[in-house]
């Protein structure tokens, strides 16, 4: 049975949103604090233990006889009851996180979920996931299945993983796998990698929607235990895609360590086999500028090149700018004097920065010569400000527009999108205060376009 549209949107949402919790929950464990903590608290219970030892040992043995008879009455009673417990504690806590308003996404709900489970054993958690079944929040279902796989691969990988692969249900099949994934490959990368390697078709197959991203997440975690065994396993493979995908990984996993970029680099340098080293160099890049900018420009300026050192300065400005697009359009526009290319790098990053900051972006833009403007820029720049709904400053950029034509154009494109969102918001403006801006526009037009696009309302409905 094939899985709605819907079904996959919120199945991506749910994965982009589970993943975060649990990797940042996953990354506050440190093991070296946890052996300390046991160690203390070890050596603090030893010490009580022997203080009271010569005091219990008469009445420990008057009582061993009796009480090792009833401990083992009630070793099957006490694992039901735990098992009971754990069942019902879920139950009560999902009960009251899917009454919240934003179930999945209620974090301190999720926090308070994540804590009664991270010491979960296998046994605990195939417990909690028939517990889980009952959720009628289709995202909450899917967010918690993912952390309870989570858990079990960090126990158990290999197990997990058969498990999520071999379950009926699609949902739990793919946001399971991925929950594995997740924990698996940090807590045992060379386990998870050698299993990868001789079930990559199963993984493929049953991974669901995500069964072709697994090849990128094996890379990028193994590279980061052993880079020198990542860059021997891809040099051997020879599907050029799933090659190009394993590198491009591989980089994204090096880039804040100098030294093992260095490594990295000259790797795929020296290997004539590399398929598109330029797509992989400007995932790179790409990475690098959302967490470093300047070691990104640094590299940039070492490629001598003209052409690999324009596509990935058009790489690095593509992330930069929307951490940081005033300072990315600027450095990008230094890069060259070429006045077609600086016009170019306006039009390709003036929207984002708007976006963002329209006041600034347009202040910015009126002070820039006449030969770098264009109306491809800011046609660009208003379309997109109404599509994310700010229609009243996308009416104010299109204004700067030349041609009488674009303008018109871009004004009705602009009303349409507002209209369909709210249309009798976008009719009371358009009747006030937008009736000057709105002078000469066929509103009747501009809407009845928008209706010729729309479905038919079912007769149901």
């Amino acid at each position: 049975m094939k899985l709605s549209p819907n079904i996959w949107y919120i199945t991506a949402l749910i994965v982009a949103v589970a993943l975060g919790f649990t990797a940042g929950k996953m990354t506050q464990d440190d093991p070296a604090d946890s052996e300390r903590n046991h160690t203390e608290l070890t050596q603090n219970d030893n010490a009580k233990v022997r203080s009271s030892s010569r005091r219990s040992y008469d009445n420990a043995q008057a009582r061993s006889s009796s009480r090792r008879s009833i401990s083992i009455s009630n070793r099957d009673r006490s694992q039901d009851k735990k098992e009971r417990d754990i069942s019902l504690t879920m139950k009560t806590l999902l009960s009251r996180l899917e009454r919240s308003p934003m179930a999945s996404m209620d974090f301190d709900g999720m926090f308070e979920v994540w804590e009664t489970m991270r010491d979960f054993s296998e046994n605990d958690v195939l417990n909690a996931l028939s517990s889980v079944e009952d959720i009628k929040t289709t995202q909450l279902r899917m967010s918690v299945q993912m952390m309870l796989m989570n858990r079990w691969g960090k126990i158990n990988g290999e197990a997990a993983i058969e498990h999520a692969l071999q379950a009926k249900n699609q949902q739990l099949k793919m946001t399971g796998t991925m929950g594995v994934f997740m924990s698996w490959t940090k807590e045992n990368p060379e386990a998870a990698f050698d299993w990868y390697e001789n079930n990559q078709e199963k993984l493929k197959s049953g991974g669901g929607i995500y069964g072709g991203m697994y090849s990128g997440m094996i890379y990028q975690s193994l590279a980061k235990h052993d880079l020198s065994r990542a860059m021997t396993q891809v040099e051997k493979m020879e599907n050029g895609r799933q090659k190009k995908t394993a590198l491009s990984s591989i980089g994204q996993a090096v880039v804040n360590n100098p030294a093992q970029l260095k490594k990295f680099l000259e790797f795929l340098d020296t290997d004539d086999n590399a398929p598109d080293k330029q797509e992989v160099m400007g995932t790179v890049i790409s990475s690098m500028a959302m967490q470093d900018p300047d070691s990104a420009k640094a590299l940039i300026n070492n490629i001598d090149d003209p052409e690999q050192k324009k596509q990935l300065t058009t790489s690095l400005m593509q992330s930069w700018s929307y951490m940081d697009p005033e300072a990315a359009i600027d450095w990008g526009m230094k890069q060259s004097n070429n006045d077609e290319d600086r016009k170019e790098i306006i039009t390709s990053h003036l929207h984002t920065w708007a976006s963002q900051d329209d006041d600034a972006a347009g202040q910015w833009y009126d002070k820039q010569p006449d030969h770098l403007k264009s109306d491809t820029a800011i046609e660009s720049t208003a379309t997109t400000l109404g599509y994310s709904q700010q229609y009243q400053k996308a009416f104010i950029w299109a204004e700067r527009l030349q041609d009488a034509d674009t303008l018109k154009k871009t004004k009705q494109t602009i009303y349409q999108s507002w209209h369909s969102s709210s249309p009798t918001a976008a009719k009371a403006w358009a009747e006030g205060k937008g009736k000057d801006t709105l002078e000469g526009i066929d509103l009747n037009t501009a809407t009845e376009a928008l209706e010729q696009i729309l479905p038919e309302p079912s007769l149901d409905e």
